[in-house]
Order: C-alpha cells, then structure tokens, then sequence
C-alpha cells in the first residue's frame, strides 16, 4: 500500500539573502517539479526568524520521496540553492 508522504526541511537562509527568501522558495520548486512522485510544495518563513523557512513537501509514496533526496543535489539548481544557504535544521519524511 502506498502512503502519502510528507517531507518537512527547515533551513536558515544566510543574512544577507533574508530579504531574497522568495528567490529560495521559487529554486527550491523548481528543483523538485520534475520529480517523480512529488504533488507540491508549501513554503513557510517563520515568525521569529527572518531567515528560517520551512518547507513542505508532499510525495506520492515513501520511495519516490526518497528517491528524490538522493537526485536533488545532482539538480542544476542545487548550487544556486547552496549559495543562499547557511545551514540545514531539520529534514525527516512523515505519513499517516
């Protein structure tokens, strides 16, 4: 049976990029839009932190997810994406 999965990655963005958080959030898509099994992305900024965000994604089944945390690095994207980034928190897949 294939579970829905939700991937939840919180990361800090570098301070002289907080501003640019919209950038982040729009390469980080498009990283993922070509992804198998992935079914959206939901970005958040946190309240106290001008430079966290949160993002949500959402994957068909738990190999697909998982799959895709192997591929993203090897994204075109991905060493943009690192340069806006000052360090990862957080990243785990959850279900139902």
């Amino acid at each position: 049976m294939n579970t829905e999965i939700k991937e939840v990655i919180v990361y800090t963005i570098k301070n002289e990029f907080e501003k640019e958080y919209g950038k982040v959030q729009h390469i980080v898509k498009s990283c993922l839009e070509g992804m198998a099994g992935f079914k959206g992305v939901h970005s958040f900024r946190s309240c106290s932190k001008a430079n966290q965000l949160m993002d949500w994604v959402v994957w068909d089944n738990y190999e697909n997810a998982k799959e895709a945390e192997k591929e993203f690095e090897k994204h075109p994207q991905f060493g943009l994406l690192m340069n806006y980034l000052e360090e990862m928190k957080f990243s785990d897949h959850f279900k139902n």
